[in-house]
């Protein structure tokens, strides 16, 4: 028996890709296009909200240096408000 992937895990803990493509505000289609092994960079936090951070954006993409990007998203979202 395989081990799912972090991405596997997240489609589990939210029903399905298509759930979680609906909750991400994109058509199931992009999901389904994914590699489960590199999912976007740019869905890796938020698939980490949607899940409770049953499976965060480290395990979805040990590439990326995400202290930095978390501190990027802190941010841009103060820079919103502003």
């Amino acid at each position: 028996m395989t081990s799912k992937t972090a991405l596997e895990k997240a489609f589990g803990i939210l029903g399905n890709p298509a759930q979680l493509a609906y909750a991400l505000n994109i058509t199931p289609w992009a999901v389904y296009k994914w590699n489960v092994n590199r999912p976007p960079k740019e869905r890796c936090l938020d698939i980490q909200d949607l899940t409770n951070n049953q499976v965060t954006a480290e395990q979805l993409r040990p590439d990326i240096n995400w202290e930095y990007e978390r501190e990027q998203r802190k941010l841009a979202q103060l820079t919103e408000e502003a």
